[in-house]
């Protein structure tokens, strides 16, 4: 989870890579939804009208090592 500081003008490309990758802990369980909220800068989400957004979301096993990723 980090920012996004976009560098170009209205309608163009952003392209944003994490210097890494931020992990989270979930509670042990069992879970049949996942709801990602993206929001600005004043905390209020944002409306996205671009029908071609690609968002990677990333899903590992507690177990698993960061060194394997």
């Amino acid at each position: 989870i980090y920012s996004v500081t976009p560098t170009n003008g209205i309608g163009r490309v952003i392209l944003s890579e994490p210097p890494q990758f931020s992990w989270n802990r979930l509670i042990d369980g069992s879970y049949n939804q996942l709801l990602v909220t993206i929001l600005g800068v004043d905390l209020q989400p944002l409306l996205i009208n671009d029908p071609s957004i690609n968002i990677m979301l990333v899903i590992r096993d507690g177990n698993e090592s960061h060194a394997s990723k």
